[in-house]
């Protein structure tokens, strides 16, 4: 194990006569001396305390809140380098003195949130993982939005209603480019209070718990990857449970289900053919009549996909994971929407026009993102016309309706779970957990009816 101390590195001396106040490293009879950025006489120096002493105090005419500063200063700098030391031995058998010197460096200089950051949306885009990618984009833009909250505010003040307004990224960068902020957030800055701030200025302007849970796991994952970096030591780690630690806000499933009666009146609605109302209701019973099919597994659906009377694919959710293949048969009133949307297409081509862009990654995914966002919403207006609760009425719903008209059908639980392609039943019982609540309160009911 190595051994670290303070030390008054006396073959060294500076102009002014004093010699460097270092952290000293020796390892494998070898030794190395960091500098903390202060200096002192041999007379200001207690060697026994290694500390500087009371003369040290008078000749820089310091205040005794100064020089305590001074003195917590360089027992941070010593104390950062031996939990350096023990993280190095907890992690390597076997480390150079100069590994470990390095590191002490690299982390006295404090290491960027955005920094880290990026390297993981880099490495995600190089390996064609764009929705990760996109993902450590989005906590960059909005971690940089909550620090310039005050300066976003003052500045779209100076505009009427009628005027066009600069975006928070154009109102960001004209302020860094001023000079008026640091545009850095550091890892130790990143502590119990700025969690729970960075928390209630995301639900006070009207986020939910679900897009909180998103950004808090993503903030944690570059803190994990700075730590395993060693470009932050693991006492800065401010999430988990228990005193002084922030526990991640856990959302319940929002109910998103509809009635089998429901999903008929949709049916029965009439629309232009390819207008955008008529697409929703394309959209929405496919998924229902195809066990509750995710969007984003719809998109990538070819023509030719269908073979046999069945379509089999993998999910994209899974398939960073454990991919989950799922096979399922060609319903009458699936075929019928088939034939609707494959009439003049080769088997290559995508059955349903989500996604029109295939040569660029990020394009593709900015076809599925906005074809998302119209088919919603115009998926809550055809269900105002079919006269259903539209608040959490999304292209999640068909996938919740088939779960619960299942169950409602009986239809155990480990088949739902099944037709869904979920790996783990407890997500499938999430679903359900509204309906449940219903079946207790109608118990309820015929108890209490006296």
């Amino acid at each position: 194990m190595a051994t670290i101390n303070l030390e008054l590195f006396k073959g060294k001396k500076l102009k002014d006569g004093r010699h460097p106040i270092t952290v000293r490293v020796y390892h494998l009879k070898d030794k190395n001396y960091i500098s903390t950025g202060i200096s002192a006489y041999p007379k200001e120096w207690d060697e026994t305390q290694e500390m500087v002493n009371k003369t040290y105090k008078y000749n820089n005419m310091l205040s005794a809140p100064k020089f305590d500063q001074v003195k917590v200063s360089l027992m941070e700098r010593l104390t950062d380098a031996k939990n350096i030391m023990l993280e190095f031995e907890k992690k390597k058998k076997q480390y150079t003195l100069e590994e470990l010197t390095n590191t002490i460096k690299r982390i006295e200089k404090r290491s960027s949130f955005f920094e880290v950051a990026k390297q993981i949306e880099d490495e995600n885009r190089n390996a064609k993982k764009i929705g990760n990618a996109t993902a450590y984009k989005t906590i960059q833009s909005v971690v940089r939005t909550y620090l310039f909250r005050d300066e976003i505010e003052s500045e779209l003040k100076n505009y009427g209603e009628k005027e066009k307004k600069p975006s928070h990224i154009e109102i960001i960068n004209s302020i860094i480019e001023k000079g008026k902020k640091s545009k850095d957030l550091y890892f130790d800055q990143i502590n119990y209070s700025w969690l729970k701030n960075f928390e209630t200025w995301h639900l006070s302007k009207g986020g939910g718990i679900g897009g909180l849970n998103t950004y808090m796991r993503t903030i944690r994952a570059v803190f994990n990857r700075a730590i395993n970096n060693m470009d932050v030591l693991n006492y800065l780690y401010s999430f988990g449970t228990g005193k002084g630690k922030y526990t991640i806000l856990e959302g319940t499933t929002r109910k998103k289900a509809i009635s089998k009666d429901s999903v008929s009146k949709i049916k029965n609605l009439c629309f232009k053919e390819h207008s955008q109302e008529w697409h929703a209701q394309k959209f929405f019973l496919w998924s229902f009549y195809s066990r509750g099919q995710d969007f984003v597994d719809m998109a990538y659906i070819k023509v030719g996909t269908i073979i046999d009377g069945q379509i089999t694919y993998t999910r994209k959710k899974t398939i960073r994971k454990k991919a989950k293949t799922l096979s399922l048969k060609v319903t009458p009133q699936m075929e019928e929407i088939y034939k609707l949307y494959a009439a003049g297409k080769g088997p290559d081509e995508f059955l349903f026009p989500i996604i029109e862009r295939t040569d660029d990654l990020e394009l593709e995914r900015l076809d599925l993102y906005n074809r998302r966002k119209t088919y919603n919403k115009y998926l809550r207006r055809i269900g105002e016309m079919a006269g259903i609760n539209t608040e959490n009425f999304t292209s999640k719903s068909s996938r919740h309706t088939w779960a619960t008209v299942a169950k409602k059908s009986g239809v155990g639980i480990a088949i739902i779970s099944q037709g869904l392609g979920h790996s783990k039943q407890a997500t499938t019982e999430i679903y359900l957990d509204d309906l449940e609540n219903e079946d207790v309160d109608f118990a309820n009911e015929l108890i209490t009816s006296l």
